[in-house]
């Protein structure tokens, strides 16, 4: 009775969070000049903190192994057909965003900083019918390639966001969390979840292209 009755919620939800997409406004925030880059020259350069106590990669690591609750580990990726690098890396590390293309995020604001390590972004974000404000702070950004933040507020994670050129026209997002598994949530909510995100970002950005759960 106990898992029918949470692989319900898991069902109930689901289906919330896509009606929630269904009525989200499509709108796409890319900068024309993005499309006179050259995506095969990615700067070698990592981005500098923009303040001190940016917290590492290896303490929200470290961090997430002492939840009681222990972690999931969920990778999900979206080939993104006629696309371009660095219009979608700029697209989805620019985490005010995220009211666009992950469902149940309700607010996102720039709240310090210009998008570089220690960027702090506010969010609120519906869970279960609940409102609950979500700390985002970003922690490694390699121009064009890969991009580092973490967050709480209904759980813990660490998440990585990695973009690469398939072939020409064709560009990969993979996103890469691992969560603390707490609040009931399980493996198999996080895989539905982030499905639902990817092919939202595709509807977003008006876009085709091939959503895959990795593991």
């Amino acid at each position: 009775m106990k898992l029918s009755s949470q692989l319900c919620k898991v069902m109930v939800s689901l289906t919330l969070l896509s009606a929630f997409c269904l009525v989200r406004p499509i709108h796409v925030s890319a900068d024309s000049s993005s499309h006179h880059q050259d995506d095969d020259q990615d700067s070698e350069q990592m981005v500098q903190p923009e303040r001190a106590d940016v917290p590492t990669i290896e303490e929200i690591r470290y961090k997430l192994s002492q939840s009681p609750y222990g972690t999931l580990h969920v990778v999900g990726s979206v080939t993104i057909d006629d696309a371009r690098k660095s219009e979608i890396f700029k697209y989805v590390t620019n985490l005010e965003n995220d009211v666009h293309w992950y469902p149940g995020t309700l607010s996102s604001h720039r709240a310090s900083g210009h998008g570089g390590p220690g960027t702090i972004y506010n969010e609120v974000v519906s869970f279960f019918n609940q409102q609950i404000p979500v700390k985002a702070t970003v922690l490694r950004v390699h121009p064009s390639k890969s991009f580092w933040f973490t967050s709480d507020g209904v759980f813990t994670n660490l998440t990585n966001y990695r973009v690469v050129k398939v072939s020409k026209g064709k560009v990969k997002l993979t996103v890469d969390s691992t969560v603390e598994a707490s609040n009931g949530v399980t493996k198999e909510f996080f895989g539905q979840y982030l499905t639902l995100t990817l092919q939202t970002l595709l509807t977003t950005l008006g876009k085709t292209g091939t959503v895959q759960i990795e593991n």
